[in-house]
């Protein structure tokens, strides 16, 4: 005796309704996949603070638009293909950051400012921002791969 599932699934009408739930399926799991960080694990907000933070403490040597300087560019193809070429998460980079950064005085920030830059790094390479700021507790979540934002760098 056969079940009634199987008897659909060897109907033409079976075989293409379950084709187009796969495809469905494959199509939102590589939409999930491909988004980065799901909801931002920063807020709009912390980014504007960062922003601050960052042209006072960061922008002599990344450039004003993070375009790379002295330093290097935090935006665009090459900050992307650094992030490829060298996978790092989140707690790794904020990490980096707080024990090099800024340079001549490296962990000169306090957290809540080292917070704020990071999530305007995020902000201005195109990770979603969410309702929830940033923290150390939260870095964990932060996807950068894949690279969200645009593949030009910055003039």
């Amino acid at each position: 005796m056969r079940c009634r599932s199987i008897e659909i699934a060897d109907s033409a009408a079976g075989r293409i309704a379950m084709a187009a739930a796969l495809l469905i399926a494959g199509a939102v799991m590589f939409t999930l996949s491909a988004r980065g960080a799901e909801s931002g694990h920063y807020t709009a907000a912390q980014a504007e603070a960062g922003h601050g933070v960052y042209a006072a403490h960061c922008a002599v040597c990344h450039g004003a638009r993070l375009q790379g300087g002295p330093g290097p560019a935090l935006i665009g193809a090459k900050f992307a293909r650094s992030l490829e070429s060298d996978p790092i998460t989140g707690p790794q980079l904020y990490e980096f950051i707080t024990s090099h950064m800024p340079a001549g005085e490296p962990g000169s920030l306090g957290d809540r400012e080292f917070l704020q830059a990071f999530a305007y790094l995020l902000a201005a390479n195109g990770y979603p921002a969410g309702d929830a700021p940033l923290t150390k507790r939260t870095l964990g979540e932060t996807k950068l791969l894949p690279y969200p934002g645009p593949r030009r760098d910055a003039p």
